[in-house]
């Protein structure tokens, strides 16, 4: 993949993506207990999905500005698989609108924003030949394997943050005086 992506488009799916996750972050919980397991709903606590949200959009952005500032082809390799990811993770989100009559929080970006935007940034990489159709079709499925075990591992990651946080603040060194 050639390095010919506009950096202020670059700049604007990190803030689209950024947008979708504090719209999660906001309903997350609720969602949660009201249609998840109770032992798979306790993974989705706002504070512990604000953290993996916030990884996940560092990382996203950390790519971002490696592939701009750099050009290198992995970087832009890399932003395009994460951008496939993402847009996977909106179709699921849209799907969660029309089909669900309580849908996943974070679907009026998705909708709104990260489809439409998917949508134009695949097309026009095909039409600039920086990807062919097949190649968007890889990226698109493995993006799609891909982004429901990085999600998980973040959410994971972020709980076991906020646990330690937890114990520092309450028996930890900051707790004793």
């Amino acid at each position: 993949m050639e390095a010919a992506v506009p950096a202020p488009f670059v700049y604007i799916m990190v803030v689209a993506f950024v947008l979708h996750n504090a719209e999660e972050a906001f309903r997350i919980e609720t969602w949660a207990k009201r249609c998840l397991q109770p032992s798979m709903a306790r993974w989705y606590g706002t504070a512990a999905f604000v953290v993996a949200v916030s990884l996940l959009s560092i990382a996203f952005a950390a790519i971002a500005i490696w592939a701009v500032t750099t050009s290198d082809d992995l970087a832009y390799r890399l932003l395009a698989l994460a951008w496939a990811a993402i847009y996977s993770n909106a179709l699921l989100h849209s799907a969660s609108c029309v089909l669900s009559s309580n849908p996943m929080p974070g679907g009026w970006t998705a909708v709104l924003i990260i489809l439409p935007l998917g949508c134009w940034s695949f097309y026009q990489a095909i039409d600039q030949a920086l990807l062919s159709p097949y190649m968007a079709l890889i990226l698109f499925g493995t993006g799609a394997l891909l982004q429901v075990p990085i999600a998980l591992l973040a959410i994971v990651i972020g709980n076991v943050i906020i646990a330690i946080y937890k114990l520092w603040s309450k028996d930890g060194v900051h707790g004793r005086r």
